[in-house]
């Protein structure tokens, strides 16, 4: 599980990019191994509970479930991987205070990217709730906080997708001249 979590953090930048020299798609790779992580821990629920797991797998069910949700509006098999790794956070709250957080994380990115009621719940948490859950603050180690500004695009619209811990900044992306050069094209 944590071999396809790594994997998954490298190629998690690259999720809306092609290498120009290469066949793999980071696309790809990063839904191959978010599908992996999910079977891995539905193997693991089933040998054990996930009422006792280590304290990384909120983490790593975190992060692959973001690549779930940013293909739900699409797939209905993301929508349904999407929603079984929300219950396992769900499962996982019982031992872990980070599962109910990465729970309100998905919620807030639930409705910023529109795929409504993304968790199936009845009724939906009001997203000001949520907001209030995940502010972040100077004073707070709160590092899990979705709401943050964007600097790479320069449009300042809050994203999510290079940065899981706003307090430590963007990695600065170069214009497409550079890119090309480097290797990439937008996908």
């Amino acid at each position: 599980m944590y071999y396809h979590f790594a994997i998954l953090l490298l190629f998690r930048p690259f999720l809306y990019l092609r290498f120009s020299i290469s066949r793999v798609s980071p696309r790809d790779v990063c839904l191959q191994t978010a599908d992996a992580i999910l079977t891995l821990v539905r193997s693991y629920d089933q040998l054990y509970t996930l009422k006792r797991t280590p304290s990384f797998v909120p983490y790593i069910v975190l992060a692959s479930s973001t690549v779930h949700l940013e293909r739900a509006t699409n797939s209905s098999s993301a929508l349904s991987s999407f929603r079984q790794a929300a219950n396992d956070l769900k499962d996982m709250c019982v031992c872990h205070g980070f599962a109910r957080r990465a729970l309100n994380i998905l919620r807030v990115l639930a409705e910023k990217w529109e795929t409504g009621n993304a968790l199936d719940e009845e009724p939906p948490m009001p997203l000001e709730k949520v907001k209030s859950l995940c502010a972040p603050s100077s004073t707070s180690l709160n590092f899990f906080c979705p709401i943050f500004v964007n600097h790479i695009s320069g449009d300042m619209e809050p994203s999510t997708l290079f940065a899981p811990f706003p307090m430590q900044g963007l990695p600065l992306l170069a214009n497409e001249d550079e890119m090309e050069q480097d290797g990439f094209t937008k996908s």
